[in-house]
């Protein structure tokens, strides 16, 4: 009796043309899906820092815009201390700016301002009072808080 390995029938070292072509045609799918893969996974990185730029760029216009409606009710607040607020566009940058007079000369500004969906809110004290110079008087307003606040 012979062993069973010995009627394993032999085929010789050589490869059809076909076989050959879809080696090659598979080898070529399987190096497109992986560049495919990276490349996708390199946009989708791109575009989330992009977001985040954005998001950034909207927060920082949206505070200068709450700072910008600080500095302009103290503006308004020299001419006219009985000035109660009220809504400014600065830019593209909408924000509203209330006063409130707390007593004794000092008054409380909160400033909310709003750049897409992001909102800013910054709250400023400021001491009014009157000073004469050369005779004359002369409204002056001394900034004795500022901070920027969650609402």
């Amino acid at each position: 009796m012979s062993p069973a390995w010995s009627s394993i029938k032999r085929t010789s070292g050589t490869r059809s043309p076909q076989s050959e072509g879809a080696i090659a045609l598979l080898a070529m799918v399987i190096l497109m899906a992986a560049t495919l893969a990276i490349t996708a996974g390199l946009s989708l990185r791109g575009l989330t820092q992009l977001t985040t730029v954005d998001t950034v760029h909207r927060g920082e216009e949206a505070f200068a815009g709450a700072d910008g409606c600080v500095a302009e009710a103290l503006r308004r607040l020299r001419d006219n201390s009985a000035y109660a607020g009220g809504t400014v566009l600065i830019g593209n940058t909408s924000c509203t700016t209330t006063v409130t007079d707390t007593g004794g000369g000092q008054r409380t500004i909160q400033s909310a301002a709003i750049q897409g969906s992001i909102t800013r809110h910054i709250r400023a004290v400021v001491q009014l009072g009157t000073v004469i110079l050369s005779g004359r008087t002369v409204n002056t307003r001394t900034l004795t808080s500022w901070e920027e606040t969650t609402e």
